[in-house]
């Protein structure tokens, strides 16, 4: 059998409790801490995400401004000149149509 000296243990009893109150205490905060630190966690996450998002509907605009940059240089005064060619094609054909009719009397 192990005896204690009485007069030993309970000063100890003394210094421990209370050390152990304010852990128990600690680690409580510590888990609220915690639990408030994951929600911003994930509330960083979602941020994130939804930047990733943008940056690429930003980079799409900008692929599509250069497309449509280069239709308007390059597609478009073709299409003029093919446009501008029927009409005047048009042109010369009622012209034509025009000149060769007989007049009736």
């Amino acid at each position: 059998m192990v005896f204690c000296d009485i007069g030993v243990a309970f000063p100890r009893a003394q210094i421990v409790a209370p050390k152990k109150v304010r852990l128990a205490e600690a680690e409580a905060e510590l888990a609220k801490t915690m639990e408030v630190l994951n929600e911003k966690r994930a509330e960083l996450k979602a941020a994130e995400d939804k930047l990733d998002s943008l940056k690429n509907q930003f980079q799409e605009m900008i692929d599509k401004k250069a497309r449509l940059e280069w239709q308007v240089r390059v597609v478009f005064p073709f299409v003029q000149l093919q446009r501008e060619r029927a009409r005047v094609q048009c042109q010369s054909t009622i012209r034509i149509r025009v000149t060769n009719q007989v007049p009736e009397e």
